[in-house]
């Protein structure tokens, strides 16, 4: 059985909401109109996504999508 790739954080959530479905990365990339490898190099954390892709990603997956911003220490 081959050795399956750990999920990117960011689309982890994604992933699960698109495997609870049953739909299969070549399903979803059909919905995005987009191939199963496309969706595959940003499930596996080798593409980072864009906001554009992870918006439309969590629209078709019944998600919704919301940015944060946090302050952090400055570092000087």
């Amino acid at each position: 059985m081959p050795k399956r790739r750990p999920v990117s954080g960011d689309m982890a959530p994604l992933v699960s909401a698109r495997m609870a479905r049953g739909w299969t990365q070549a399903y979803v990339g059909d919905l995005l109109e987009v191939s199963q490898a496309y969706i595959s190099d940003r499930e596996g954390g080798q593409v980072v996504p864009t906001l554009s892709f992870l918006e439309k990603y969590a629209r078709i997956v019944g998600l919704s999508m919301r940015i944060t911003f946090t302050a952090t220490e400055d570092k000087e």
